[in-house]
């Protein structure tokens, strides 16, 4: 096992890494540099607020993960999906619908060209990088209105990496309300599946 620093470089865009120690590098090895990822302002949620939506317009958006904390060992063919949509009712109903929104980039599915270099995360996603099936070259996977499904195979497919222990790439989620749309406080219910061992 090797040490490594990374350091700012001071005149330079990006990193640099200094190997320390006993450096007897031999063809095929593999160095894996991990940084610290953005740390999550909540812990152990079970809710998300979207805080006040008029009609016509988005929310904020949301950045959520699921985290196995114990009672397994390894976590795998993870898939997240709307389970209810509440009491909207223009989600889906063809009439300037209410869209539940979901976008997804990090370490087990990467955004790029090249997945060597792709992107693991992007500072500052906003409605509109998730408002369209097709993704912005930073991000994963996009759905611009995830419709209730009932099962794993008809939700969206999530990435994960054992070099992050048992936690899921980065969720982004938003909603947009339909014009027609009345009612406050709904609840709905997203749902996450995945194997485990």
């Amino acid at each position: 096992m090797h040490r490594i620093d990374i350091k700012r470089g001071q005149y330079r865009k990006g990193v640099y890494i200094l190997f320390n120690g006993n450096n007897n590098f031999r063809a095929g090895d593999e160095f894996h540099v991990i940084c610290t990822p953005p740390q999550p302002q909540s812990y152990d949620i079970s809710s998300l607020n979207y805080g006040n939506v008029t009609v016509s317009t988005e929310s904020s958006v949301k950045c959520v993960i699921f985290e196995i904390m114990s009672g397994a060992v390894e976590m795998d063919t993870v898939k997240f999906g709307l389970q209810s949509h509440g009491t909207f009712s223009h989600h889906n109903a063809g009439n300037n619908d209410t869209k539940f929104r979901f976008g997804t980039v990090g370490p087990g599915n990467n955004a790029g060209v090249n997945p060597l270099d792709g992107y693991e995360w992007y500072a500052n996603i906003a409605a509109g990088d998730i408002d369209n099936d097709v993704p912005p070259r930073y991000l994963f996977a996009t759905e611009d209105n995830l419709s209730v499904v009932a099962d794993a195979d008809s939700s969206e497919t999530m990435g994960n990496s054992h070099f992050m222990g048992m936690v899921v790439d980065p969720i982004f989620l938003n909603i947009k309300l339909g014009a027609s749309e009345v009612g406050a406080n709904s609840t709905i219910n997203y749902r996450i599946y995945f194997d485990y061992a």
